[in-house]
């Protein structure tokens, strides 16, 4: 009795594995508006072990923003908007209080911010 066949994608055709992944969210104000102007900043240690800005970007018009394509590390999150305190990942004010976000490949992080005046 012959041996079945097995039939196989090409190479080319399998997907990679992904080798990055992302953070996003929604920045809104106390009263659950998104604030106009707000930045988003992402925080990488760097070789010597201290935090430094890594990327940054504004929110849209619904308050969301979106970092993509990030290599699997820790990073930190602060947003700072017009008439708001700025604020740290979960909520704090300072970076060096702020929590880790651990991003693997594949995983798309969701995390909030909310923003309060001063």
């Amino acid at each position: 009795m012959p041996w079945p066949s097995i039939s196989r994608a090409p190479r080319e055709a399998r997907a990679a594995p992904p080798t990055t992944g992302g953070i996003s969210g929604a920045v809104t104000g106390k009263n659950g508006v998104a604030p106009t102007r707000a930045r988003v900043s992402l925080y990488r240690r760097n070789a010597s072990g201290k935090w430094k800005l890594f990327a940054r970007t504004r929110v849209d018009s619904d308050g969301l923003y979106r970092f993509a394509d990030l290599p699997p590390d820790l990073y930190r999150l602060g947003c700072q908007a017009p008439v708001y305190s700025a604020v740290y990942y979960p909520a704090k004010h300072q970076l060096g209080r702020a929590e880790n976000i651990g991003v693997a490949a594949g995983e798309d992080m969701d995390r909030d911010l909310l923003l309060r005046r001063p």
